[in-house]
């Protein structure tokens, strides 16, 4: 993070500022990481390290410097081992926190790894439906395969969105890591009182390298085009393993996903080739 100071001045914290106890929040810099400065009596000292973004850290508490705010924070995985003061203006508290939202009680959890999640259910319709996610108290972001579709849903919600009743575009972009990116414009509606942000891939090679890329990445950053939310910054932790179970139980719904097209009837059997008396020079 290119965030600079004078050397002779030194730290006093002038205000401190109350803070949820323990939040979770990820590293989420325009330059793509985050300065750790050292614990002092007066506040942030030297550079000890720097943080990529997707880092998982708890904010223990939160202080006004002379305008800036500085976070305390820890290792977001053991909670204990000590990282230090870092600016917190460049972390996300929006999404990486790994708290089930509540399901409908025929929902069955397949595989639950890191911050993510994959489960089973079935719509009040009747449909079958796998999914995977990660969520907050606030928000939330599915992956979904249902019975009845041949398309990769892809879910957003969050508490405090409001849509038309005839919904409205949203467009949005997903990116893993540095790339590749994900465009997309999305439907947003009311569904039953909750707001959720929807778009779907229906090209099958594209939505296998969608899954690739998610169980891969080490960071998945969903960026609004339009309007004032956030990036949100998702911590990937547990998508190999929950994205390897989603994968399974897709097939298990859907037996011809993911199999190659060929040219030819499979189901006729092949005969002997027999090559045909050319008509010209031009025959081939």
């Amino acid at each position: 993070m290119k965030y600079t100071f004078l050397a002779a001045v030194a730290f006093t914290l002038a205000t401190i500022a109350s803070a949820n106890a323990d939040t979770t929040c990820v590293v989420n810099s325009p330059d793509g990481e985050l300065n750790v400065r050292e614990l002092t009596q007066n506040g942030p000292g030297r550079v000890t390290d720097k943080l990529r973004n997707g880092y998982t850290v708890t904010m223990r508490d939160f202080y006004l410097l002379k305008g800036p705010s500085w976070a305390r924070v820890v290792d977001g995985k053991t909670k204990t081992k000590v990282v230090g003061w870092v600016f917190k203006d460049y972390l996300n508290c929006n999404i990486q926190a790994t708290a089930q939202p509540t399901k409908r009680g025929t929902a069955v959890e397949l595989k639950k790894s890191g911050a993510w999640t994959t489960f089973s259910d079935t719509t009040k319709k009747g449909t079958k439906v796998v999914g995977m996610y990660t969520a907050n108290a606030r928000s939330a972001f599915y992956v979904k395969f249902f019975s009845d579709s041949d398309r990769l849903y892809v879910q957003l919600f969050k508490n405090g969105w409001q849509f038309p009743n005839d919904g409205v575009d949203v467009p949005l972009n997903i990116t893993f890591d540095n790339g590749p990116s994900y465009p997309a414009t999305a439907r947003a509606r009311m569904d039953e009182g909750y707001a959720v942000v929807e778009t779907w891939i229906s090209d099958p090679d594209l939505a296998g390298r969608f899954m690739d890329d998610l169980m891969g990445a080490d960071t998945m950053t969903v960026t609004f085009e339009q309007g004032d939310e956030k990036p949100w910054v998702a911590n990937m932790q547990g998508t190999r393993e929950t994205g390897t179970a989603f994968m399974e139980a897709v097939k298990t719904l859907c037996p011809s996903c993911g199999k190659t097209t060929q040219p030819y009837d499979t189901a006729k059997p092949t005969q002997p080739y027999k090559p045909t008396a050319k008509k010209s020079e031009r025959d081939i």
